[in-house]
């Protein structure tokens, strides 16, 4: 609130207000990073989280199903829809295409 006041912004909607993160996500100990990487680290996009706070991206695809999870996750987190979700979702997606491409050119 405080940044935003500073921003001249309006306060916006902030959902884990009132609906807060789980206890703990599906997973185990990936589940939890990703928990703690949007309710500690504030973390903004799906390639902070997969490439900056965790570096799970860097192991290789992220799986479908932890994705899903850090998808819901950020919607919890920054009050997002479906469709914007959506779009967060296939820019990760294309990014991480796209860096896989670069590795394997310079492996190759």
């Amino acid at each position: 609130d405080r940044v935003e006041k500073v921003l001249g912004r309006e306060g916006g909607e902030h959902p884990t207000r009132s609906e807060p993160f789980p206890p703990s996500a599906p997973g185990g100990e990936i589940g939890s990073r990703i928990r703690r990487a949007f309710a500690e680290e504030d973390a903004v996009r799906l390639e902070d989280v997969f490439l900056r706070r965790t570096r799970l991206g860097h192991e290789g695809p992220v799986e479908d199903g932890v994705l899903e999870q850090a998808v819901k996750l950020w919607r919890l987190r920054w009050g997002k829809g479906e469709a914007e979700a959506e779009a967060e979702k296939r820019a990760f997606q294309a990014a991480q295409r796209r860096r896989r491409a670069v590795l394997r050119a310079w492996e190759g």
